[in-house]
């Protein structure tokens, strides 16, 4: 039986909610890239209501969106040590993951379908790698539904 442990503060129900993300990603499929990994975990830290428009990551990636500033999903997918997701790394994790399940259909197919594999114990190679054949103009269209993301 698996078991999630969490500090008492104030952040419990955050801290919660991310770690049993993890519990339930590693309890379903037999590996998650590092990045996906915390980025999903990052998403559904905070309440329902406030994952698609409130998170705290949202308005530091708008505003880097409008200066034309972004990171390449290809980097995230190189990190393969917890030592190198710092606070940037962990904001544009969470980024991917919103612009995978809000700002593209064909994004979050290609996510669906890149777990799917992983769950198969297919290779799935490189999620990066995967969008980035299947949306033409990646990086814009990431920054884009960063700029133009709104109620």
């Amino acid at each position: 039986m698996g078991r999630v442990f969490a500090y008492r503060s104030r952040q419990l129900a955050i801290d919660v909610r991310h770690e049993c993300t993890h519990a339930l990603l590693h309890a379903t499929l037999p590996m998650v890239p590092l990045w996906l990994d915390e980025g999903l975990a990052e998403y559904f830290e905070v309440p329902p209501a406030e994952r698609a428009f409130d998170n705290p990551h949202l308005a530091p990636i708008r505003w880097t969106a409008r200066l034309g500033v972004s990171s390449r999903i290809g980097k995230l997918d190189n990190i393969g040590d917890m030592n190198e997701m710092g606070g940037s790394e962990y904001r544009y994790a969470w980024a991917w993951i919103h612009f995978m399940l809000h700002g593209s259909p064909e994004a979050y197919e290609e996510l669906v379908r890149f777990l799917a594999d992983i769950q198969a114990q297919t290779p799935p190679g490189l999620l990066s790698d995967r969008l980035q054949n299947r949306l033409p103009g990646l990086e814009r269209r990431f920054a884009a539904h960063f700029r133009t993301w709104k109620r």
